[in-house]
């Protein structure tokens, strides 16, 4: 599996990613960098450069600001064509998670899944046709909750992707519907669904985090990476959230002591070996 991380500050800090390295004594095979839709400005291949200063695979969050709806109309062809232009110019393979958690109601392009299925079809299908075919396409909804839209009415295809993703975390005690809860117990029910939607395909924890407080995040930590995540070999890369995020939580590899500890112990397991370039070259 390949070990990759959301470092907070990347890539415009640049001191943000030597931190995290130094504390995690390796630098991560996935850098993952958000970027919002802008129609004055084209794809911005810094975060892309920056990884590979580091020899990590690039993924962009590709947040669309407008409606799912005008972008599968064509309202937004011309930014679409210009940033397919720009990565197949470019030429290095990156992950592009576009429209990430459609299906997490709050997300600013939260709306009818068809909308979904027909603005990802779209931008792909663009993409297609300008020959960025180093682009692979990660889709990545947020985890099933009990409750929800199951998550097979926003899957665009088999076809349509190149990777199935999951965001979830452990929200420890954060509200009083909060509980710390273990990795299969986030992880485990969507995992099923994936499986079950495109069996085969490649499998990321695109976000995953453990809160600091309501529970042990040292002991979460070994038994999410150490023992619950290798049972399942479809998944083939996991990207950590490391950030302080006070209204939510501290998802940083260093919230602790003990956590830390805990991460590098997962940082040199070999079960975590696989470079960027490695995922990249055999996805």
């Amino acid at each position: 599996m390949a070990l990759g991380a959301w470092v907070y500050g990347f890539p415009v800090d640049s001191s943000a990613m030597p931190r995290y390295i130094d504390l995690a004594g390796r630098p991560p095979a996935i850098a993952h960098a958000f970027q919002n839709w802008q129609a004055s400005r084209p794809f911005d291949l810094t975060a892309a450069a920056a990884a590979a200063e580091i020899g990590a695979a690039p993924m962009i969050s590709w947040q669309p600001g407008p409606s799912l709806r005008a972008i599968a109309d064509g309202a937004w062809d011309a930014f679409v064509r210009a940033a397919a232009a720009t990565l197949a110019d470019d030429g290095r393979p990156l992950l592009l998670r576009f429209a990430h958690e459609m299906n997490l109601p709050g997300i600013p392009w939260f709306g009818p899944p068809d909308e979904f299925r027909a603005a990802w079809l779209h931008v792909r299908r663009l993409f297609d046709e300008a020959g960025a075919d180093n682009v692979r396409w990660v889709w990545s909804p947020y985890i099933d909750e009990p409750g929800d839209m199951s998550l097979d009415a926003w899957f665009p295809g088999r076809e349509a992707v190149d990777w199935l993703a999951l965001d979830g975390y452990n929200w420890g005690r954060r509200r009083w519907r909060n509980r710390w809860a273990s990795f299969d117990r986030i992880f485990a029910p969507s995992l099923a669904t994936l499986d079950r939607l495109a069996p085969g395909l490649p499998v990321m924890l695109a976000e995953i985090g453990c809160a600091q407080r309501g529970g042990d995040k040292a002991g979460w930590l070994r038994d999410a990476f150490l023992h619950a995540i290798p049972r399942y070999p479809e998944i083939r890369a996991v990207v950590w959230f490391h950030e302080d995020r006070p209204e939510h939580a501290d998802w940083r590899v260093d919230s602790s002591p003990s956590a830390l500890q805990a991460w590098r112990e997962i940082v040199t397991d070999p079960r975590y070996a696989v470079t960027g370039s490695e995922l990249l070259a055999n996805p």
